[in-house]
This record gives C-alpha cells, sequence and structure tokens, in this order.
C-alpha cells in the first residue's frame, strides 16, 4: 500500500516537473516573440515619425506638393504596411507556439473516483417538514 502511494507520488512530481518545464518552454518562446513585435512596433513608429519630417519639411514650400505622390512617403508607408504585416504574423505565431507546447503532452483523462465507503452507506431520508399551526380567525 504504500509503495502504490509512493509510486503514485513520483508519478504526479514527474507530470508536474514536465508541465512546470513545458510552461517555462512556452513563456521563453513567446516572450522572444513578444520582444520581436515590439522592436518591429518601435520601426513602425520611427516611419511614421518621418513620414510627419518629410510633410513637415513640404509644407514649407511655396507650393506644397502632394504628400501621398512622394516618393519617400510612398516608400515609409509601404514599410509601415510591411511591418504591421509581420506584427499580425507574430500574433498568430504566439497562439501556434502555445498551442503545439500545452499539446505536446497532454492532461491525462482523469479516472472516474470511486465512490468513498461513506457514499455507500443508505442515506438517511430526509426529516418531514413541521406542520405550521394553524392561524386561528
Amino acid at each position: 500500500m504504500e509503495s502504490d502511494l509512493w509510486s503514485k507520488l513520483k508519478k504526479r512530481l514527474r507530470e508536474l516537473s514536465i508541465a512546470a518545464a513545458d510552461y517555462a518552454e512556452e513563456q521563453a518562446l513567446i516572450g522572444k516573440i513578444k520582444f520581436e513585435i515590439l522592436t518591429l512596433k518601435h520601426r513602425i513608429e520611427h516611419a511614421q515619425r518621418e513620414i510627419g519630417a518629410r510633410v513637415q519639411e513640404m509644407s514649407k514650400l511655396p507650393k506644397p506638393p502632394d504628400a501621398f505622390k512622394d516618393t519617400e512617403i510612398k516608400c515609409h508607408l509601404s514599410e509601415i504596411a510591411n511591418l504591421e504585416s509581420q506584427v499580425a504574423r507574430k500574433r498568430e505565431e504566439i497562439t501556434r507556439v502555445a498551442e503545439q507546447i500545452r499539446n505536446r503532452h497532454p492532461e491525462p483523462a482523469q479516472k472516474p473516483t470511486p465512490p468513498s465507503p461513506e457514499s455507500k452507506t443508505r442515506a438517511k431520508p430526509s426529516p418531514k417538514p413541521k406542520a405550521k399551526p394553524s392561524d386561528p380567525k
């Protein structure tokens, strides 16, 4: 009986250590991807500042040109669109990484617990409700 308990305890500890290792790996990978997203967002902000600086330069000209026809601004807008799509892909990657790691060691199916010996005893009938005293009128 004692060795059975000990083997169950060892098995559960092994499961917990695997789960902890998987969680740590998941968080490390997700952290790396989140850092990559942050880097991409900084690049987006930089491109946006460049657009603002270019528009400000253009506004000082005697006859300001259409900003959307400016090749430098078009280049920055294209870069921003590309970076935003990379951010979206990185966010999808976070979901995939989490699912892959979580599915690596699926939780064992829980065995139904046998009823306790106490529950096998015959249930006592519930007490009958007490009669209400009649209300004399």
